[in-house]
């Protein structure tokens, strides 16, 4: 993780850098990319699965980690 591949929060309590996050939906959605998936979906229907638990997000329910 660095400033040009930040790190994201998921629900289940782990964090993941964003390459990781693009990578998790394109391996939930038959190699789709969030920007075609945006294109036909709203963005709580496109899903990714973590890595750690195999618990299943909706895109909007990950989020941006700030370090101070």
């Amino acid at each position: 993780m660095s400033d040009s591949n930040p790190p994201l929060y998921l629900p289940s309590g782990y964090l993941i850098s964003e390459k990781a996050k693009t990578k998790l939906i394109a391996e939930s959605n038959n190699g789709q990319t969030l920007e075609q998936l945006l294109l036909v979906k709203e963005a709580k229907d496109i899903k990714l699965k973590c890595p750690f638990t195999e618990r299943v997000f909706a895109e909007p329910d990950v989020r941006k980690v700030y370090f101070s």
